[in-house]
């Protein structure tokens, strides 16, 4: 008996255990959330939304959300929306129209802008490296 309760002790005080520091997303919800936002890129996508993936409140959400990810879930939305875009404009086959419209920007100007704050450069000018 002695026996059994060591080796309990020992499995319990030596194995690793998956511990989340409090107040993050795992892995799974992130991939979730990423595959949503993937899915529904051409659309609104309200924080609401995000956090019913997640079955937290809005707000609780967004700053879990942003600690575990290092920005707002407005911020990953568009730095996914860019990234789709870019890889669009790489392909030259639409136009900045098109590729805003396709990426949820609400038009070409808006696209270009976010391209010109994140990038420091122009669309045409970043695509042409």
């Amino acid at each position: 008996m002695a026996s059994t309760f060591i080796d309990g002790l020992l499995v319990r005080h030596t194995s690793k255990f998956k511990v989340l520091p409090r107040g993050r997303l795992d892995k799974q919800v992130l991939g979730r959330l990423r595959d949503y936002i993937v899915a529904h890129l051409d659309e609104y996508i309200e924080a609401s939304a995000l956090a019913e993936i997640d079955g937290r409140s809005p707000f609780h959400f967004t700053r879990v959300f942003a600690r575990s990810v290092g920005m707002t879930p407005y911020r990953y939305v568009v730095h996914l929306r860019l990234q789709r875009a870019l890889e669009l404009m790489r392909e030259r086959r639409h136009g900045l129209a098109e590729i805003a419209a396709a990426t949820g920007f609400a038009d070409q100007s808006h696209l270009s802008r976010w391209v010109r704050r994140v990038h420091g450069v122009s669309p045409t000018e970043l695509t042409a490296r």
